[in-house]
């Protein structure tokens, strides 16, 4: 089934379309640092003591290079849900050849645009069960470099279950996208996305 693909025209309007309170907490905190920094804070403005729900689920994804994002951080509950520790891997590993092109397009986007990326996803490990899963995707500058978008707080959270006993082990994928939203954090968002319109989302 084709992902569905929106937009929002803020974080605090997007910030309804998710439902976890770990989605609302990283949300909440990004928003105050980016009123506090009058645009796209570094990333040592992130107060870890502020996201205590938030860690266990969050990794910090490097996008140097836009196209290969790689991990730099993993919390311990993304660590047990991907079946292994991602820590200094490329995100692409853990991604189904045929999505390659749209999940780097993904984080191209994110960098170019400055932009916040929410998605409900599906995550498949080697037995072949399956969690449904909401992943908040929001920008960072590195210090060295104010106000350019490299690194991603992105938190993972499964929102439903599929015959998944979470005491499994066994490598995840990322198999497929069933919604990706866009947000506008002030500098746009992408128009077309691998071909497609990103529609406005219901206000």
């Amino acid at each position: 089934m084709p992902e569905r693909l929106l937009r929002f025209a803020s974080l605090t309007t997007a910030r309804g379309w998710l439902n976890h309170p770990v989605s609302h907490q990283l949300v909440d905190h990004y928003i105050a640092l980016r009123q506090q920094a009058g645009g796209l804070p570094a990333k040592s403005a992130i107060e870890p003591g502020r996201l205590k729900a938030c860690l266990p689920h969050m990794v910090v994804m490097d996008c140097d290079i836009p196209a290969e994002p790689h991990y730099r951080l993993a919390g311990e509950a993304y660590i047990q849900l991907l079946g292994t520790n991602p820590t200094g891997r490329p995100y692409l590993d853990f991604v189904p050849k045929e999505r390659h092109a749209s999940a780097s397009a993904a984080y191209v986007a994110c960098m170019t645009h400055d932009c916040g990326m929410l998605t409900r996803l599906i995550t498949t490990n080697r037995f072949g069960h399956e969690v449904v899963c909401e992943v908040v995707n929001l920008p960072v500058s590195d210090d060295a470099a104010p106000g350019r978008p490299r690194y991603l707080y992105v938190t993972l959270v499964p929102e439903g279950e599929a015959g998944w006993d979470m005491q499994e082990t066994g490598f995840s994928q990322y198999r497929e996208v069933r919604e990706r939203a866009f947000v506008d954090l002030g500098s746009g968002v992408p128009l077309q996305f691998v071909g497609r319109t990103v529609e406005p989302a219901a206000v």
